[in-house]
């Protein structure tokens, strides 16, 4: 996927972004076979400038499944919020409105996705920092009908390794 700079000027006009030239659009492209020989085509454009990143990211497989994602993102006093929203071949709606952020060796993030027949899935995530490069804490994940399920999460950071 190839785009015109013009359509690059249009794209960052109708995103609010502060003119053309501190939009920057990185475009890319693969096809993956399978080792069953099943192909798949991921095609993605995302957009930079003005605090902002907006993309879209499509992906068909040779089966007709597929579907095409579509995301904004900004960032303001250390806070993350990005929607997004998935539509599959099959004409279903997700939606996705999420929240990070850290400060003082803590982090924490909420995720909301909305689906079809307004369906939603929950998941909150909280992790602090133990040690140099190690981290720990937890996820909870809440489905339709309010079934929840936490989990405990630790990692370690590696660097220059």
């Amino acid at each position: 996927m190839t785009r015109h700079p013009l359509s690059t000027a249009i794209l960052a006009a109708a995103l609010g972004m502060a003119g053309a030239a501190t939009a920057q659009t990185v475009t890319s492209g693969a096809t993956i076979v399978g080792p069953n020989g099943r192909t798949t085509v991921v095609d993605r454009a995302v957009t930079r400038g003005g605090g902002q990143l907006q993309g879209t990211v499509n992906v068909n497989r040779d089966d007709g499944r597929g579907f095409t994602r579509s995301f904004n993102q900004s960032r303001a006093n250390g806070v993350v919020t990005r929607q997004g929203t998935v539509v599959t071949n099959r004409g279903q709606v997700f939606t996705r409105d999420a929240q990070r952020s850290c400060a003082g060796g803590a982090c924490s993030g909420f995720s909301t996705v909305t689906g079809p027949n307004g369906r939603q899935w929950t998941r909150e995530r909280n992790v602090r920092r133990v040690a140099p490069g190690q981290w720990q804490g937890q996820v909870t994940r809440t489905g339709p009908g309010g079934r929840q399920v936490t989990s405990q999460r630790w990692f370690q950071i590696r660097r220059g390794q």
